[in-house]
């Protein structure tokens, strides 16, 4: 009988690949399940329990973009640590002025600007993200980092109270990947 070890390595390789159960996971948060439960993950290589979340809102104007005028909506992911630093993941969305964020997904894909989804023409749904890491010293933006993606929707409102899921991933920071579901008391 022969040995030969390069065929036996050559089957695992050709099983692994052609086995979808035992591929590596996307690295496309923008699309695919949103993980269950609600949102938690890794950051900079160490878990991440969202402790608050909360979302400032503003009206802006993007006269550049067809004299279309946006309300936008920053959404924060917060965990407090023992020393108070905060480690946060915030991401910028935009409506029409007017409309709320309620009951839209929006969607962040791998890649440079203007290929991310568009509210209007010329204006994308998204308009950024950042993590910051007092205790590390770690501040990532969707600038600097094209690899980035994520998607977030919003239920309905009831009351003062907003749901929604949440997926993001990078693969800066030690490839921080969080999501799940989040629920929030809207101040007005």
């Amino acid at each position: 009988m022969m040995n030969i070890p390069w065929m036996t390595s050559a089957l695992v390789l050709v099983m692994l690949t052609a086995s979808p159960g035992l591929a590596a996971p996307s690295t496309d948060c923008s699309k695919g399940p949103v993980p269950a439960g609600p949102a938690k993950g890794q950051f900079n290589g160490s878990p991440f329990v969202v402790g608050n979340v909360r979302m400032q809102g503003l009206s802006i104007s993007h006269p550049g973009i067809n004299g279309v005028t946006f309300d936008a909506y920053s959404l924060f992911f917060e965990q407090n640590s023992a020393n108070n630093a905060t480690r946060y993941i915030e991401i910028d969305t935009i409506v029409p002025e007017g409309t709320k964020p309620d009951g839209r997904t929006f969607r962040h894909i791998p890649g440079e600007t203007e290929f991310q989804p568009q509210i209007t023409p010329g204006a994308p749904e998204v308009q950024g993200w950042a993590l910051s890491d007092d205790t590390n010293n770690i501040d990532v933006n969707s600038i600097d980092d094209k690899k980035g993606s994520l998607q977030i929707a919003f239920g309905k409102r009831k009351g003062k109270i907003l749901t929604g899921t949440v997926n993001f991933c990078t693969p800066s920071a030690k490839g921080t990947r969080f999501g799940g579901t989040f629920t929030f008391e809207i101040q007005e």
